[in-house]
């Protein structure tokens, strides 16, 4: 890209006398480009900067004659002692925007199997510059996954590259593929490696005397196919959900217990001994549609091997208005309810079993009627006789 021209005088000049409209430049499809200043670098160095130009070819400029030293001459170019004469004393040049054009080559997979959710087959290939300029700018080589029987996307891994690489080049460059987890991270899935995928990089190409842009040559697969087959995970869900207190009062405690069961086919930290999650809990009154409380309870990165429990507790205090009367308490705990543990079979994602709910109703109250002081007036009793209680 040309965003700037140097330009040299044999001598100082007047800086007050050279202005961008001493200057002219055409580009290579014959715009004119604009020039936004002109600066003083040195004595007798100046820079003419405009709008960065990216199209290749050659940009022509022309500069003068009304520019003049300190003791008020003209431009001279010719030196033909007459100054300031159009078209003779006028400077011109030209210099030329090249072209960049990246392709990719010679991708090579280190591994022919793995398992969804994986993070470690590396591919590497080599990206060359086919242009007659070097590629100067940051750019981001890109792998994907494609599943050969569908379609489906698999995966993908990165690559920022700062380097440069000149005409000509080329370098050679690895990352590792990451592979989306769940049963579309199964399957035979194509490698292909895209050169600057994001088009960070203006390329072109020229097309007999004709730039052309060159974007669609970009994209190289591996001739061999990576096979991926779905991995074991482990699969959340609340058990034994309970509250703890057997009535509850305004501003009294509430406690929530509850067991989060791993009824998958791995331990929660088979892939990531760090691993954690939080459960959400939420207490709604249906009576009124008030939210008694909404919080997370955290994992604390502890495990849960397969058929294991982690037991969990909330406790909160209930609001001093509440009424255990008439309230009518919907609580719901949903494990990894941020699903940053990834839940999977072959059907699909396994998410939607990890939460359950009970409800909680206040007993009412009935009334309870005894009798008591009951006695008979008679101290005997005959047949036929009255008696008086």
């Amino acid at each position: 890209p040309l965003s700037s021209i140097d330009v040299t005088f044999d001598s100082a000049i007047d800086p007050a006398t050279f202005t961008a409209a001493d200057v002219r430049i055409t580009t290579p499809t014959g715009g004119t480009v604009t020039i936004s200043s002109v600066r003083q670098v040195s004595p007798t160095i100046y820079r003419l900067s405009f709008t960065q130009q990216r199209y290749p070819g050659a940009y022509a400029f022309s500069i003068g004659p009304d520019i003049r030293d300190p003791a008020g001459n003209l431009l001279d170019q010719d030196a033909d002692g007459s100054a300031g004469e159009t078209g003779a004393d006028v400077f011109s040049g030209s210099v030329r925007v090249g072209t960049v054009d990246l392709v990719v080559s010679d991708v090579t997979v280190a591994k022919t199997s793995t398992t969804s959710g994986s993070y470690d087959t590396v591919v590497s290939w080599t990206t060359h510059n086919l242009g007659d300029s070097p590629a100067v700018n940051y750019r981001v080589d890109s792998i994907r996954l494609t599943r050969v029987s569908d379609g489906a996307y698999g995966g993908y891994g990165d690559l920022w590259d700062y380097t440069v690489i000149p005409a000509g080049g080329s370098r050679r460059l690895s990352a590792t593929v990451q592979v989306v987890d769940g049963s579309n991270g199964a399957g035979d899935f194509r490698v292909t490696v895209t050169a600057d995928a994001y088009s960070y990089v203006e390329e072109y190409r020229f097309d007999g005397a004709t730039p052309v842009r060159s974007e669609d040559n970009n994209a190289t697969d591996s001739p061999t196919t990576l096979s991926s087959t779905l991995a074991a995970y482990p699969d959340l869900v609340v058990r034994g959900l309970g509250i703890v207190e057997s009535t509850l009062t305004p501003g009294g405690t509430m406690t929530i217990r509850w067991n989060d069961v791993n009824q998958g086919g791995t331990s929660t930290h088979s892939r990531n001994q760090w691993q954690s999650w939080y459960d959400l809990v939420r207490v709604v009154d249906a009576t009124t549609g008030r939210t008694l409380a909404e919080d997370i309870v955290w994992s604390e990165q502890k495990a849960v091997a397969v058929g294991g429990s982690l037991a969990r507790q909330y406790a909160f205090t209930l609001p001093s208005d509440f009424d255990p009367t008439t309230a009518h308490l919907e609580v719901t705990v949903t494990a990894d309810g941020w699903g940053w543990l990834p839940e999977y079979d072959a059907s699909g994602s396994l998410d939607g079993n990890n939460a359950a709910t009970i409800v909680w109703t206040a007993t009412p109250t009935v009334p309870d009627l005894t009798v008591s002081g009951l006695t008979v007036d008679q101290a005997s009793l005959s047949a036929g006789g009255q008696v008086t209680v």
